[in-house]
């Protein structure tokens, strides 16, 4: 079953968050109006 998750923001708490999902076959999908974010 594939997982994904939404982040609203892409800043380094999106980021860690998606770097922490990684490992568990989560997906992320992010939410950010400016196109040059860390994440």
């Amino acid at each position: 079953m594939n997982k994904t998750i939404g982040i609203f923001g892409g800043g380094q708490l999106g980021r860690m968050m998606a770097q922490a999902a990684l490992p568990l076959n989560i997906q992320c999908s992010f939410f950010e109006a400016e196109t040059e974010c860390p994440a």
